[in-house]
């Protein structure tokens, strides 16, 4: 064989390796699914005033979303990765993003991420499983980091100076202002005051009233959530709607 052959075939395995692999991660945009109440967005970097969200809406990294007593919502951070927020709750959008095959082909989604501050209040935070796209979530609360993959299903309650995870499904990485990260897992939730360097440790979702009411309410989450999703999946593309 010909050494002009062989660097051509060298060549050729090198642009189709390269063609199907993920590429750099691409910034996207979050969309707001469903609001109920008052919910609105601040983007401090531009000093600009809050703005009312609906449904339908787009918000961006750095944005501080707000719901006020008695609102709640569902965002789509990244296709795959959504939230819902209940009562007096604000975040701050850290950053979204999405990676994808490079062949664009079938399922070319590769890798789903986002991050968050949690700032008060409460949320519901669930990554179904799709196919064999990844996704990570992170939820920064002050010292406090919760680290999420597909397929979990958990709640995240901030009540003053004391945070309390519930796990319904998946696993949550809980790591602590000490550098102690603790492992959440699937009927499990934990507890502990933010100033405390004592580790959280997960104890049975079924001994404490509190976490099995949680858990109803973070079921019913999820359920909203599929409904949504498949709603929006199903949705006429803009160009053949009427």
């Amino acid at each position: 064989m010909s050494v002009s052959l062989v660097r051509s075939e060298l060549l050729l395995l090198c642009f189709v390796f390269s063609a199907c692999s993920p590429t750099d991660p691409h910034p996207v945009l979050g969309s707001v699914f469903q609001i109920t109440g008052t919910v609105t967005a601040r983007r401090p970097a531009k000093q600009s005033p809050p703005s009312s969200l609906s449904a339908g809406d787009k918000f961006f990294p750095g944005d501080e979303i707000q719901f006020q007593t008695e609102s709640s919502g569902v965002l789509c951070l990244t296709p795959g990765i959504y939230l819902r927020c209940l009562g007096q709750t604000q975040v701050r959008i850290e950053n979204l993003s999405v990676e994808k095959d490079g062949d664009e082909t079938g399922n070319a989604m590769h890798l789903r991420r986002a991050s968050l501050d949690l700032l008060e209040g409460g949320l519901h935070a669930f990554l179904p499983t799709a196919a064999t796209a990844h996704a990570e979530l992170t939820i920064q609360c002050r010292a406090e980091t919760l680290i999420a993959n597909a397929g979990s299903l958990f709640s995240v309650k901030l009540d003053g100076e004391s945070m309390r995870v519930v796990c319904l499904r998946g696993e949550v990485q809980w790591t602590h202002a000490a550098s102690v990260t603790t492992a959440i897992p699937a009927g499990f939730y934990a507890e502990r005051k933010l100033n405390d360097q004592a580790e959280a440790v997960p104890r049975p979702a079924s001994e404490i009233a509190t976490a099995q009411l949680e858990i109803l309410e973070v079921l019913d989450s999820a359920r909203m959530i599929g409904e949504l999703e498949d709603a929006a999946r199903n949705a006429p593309k803009p160009w053949r709607r009427p």
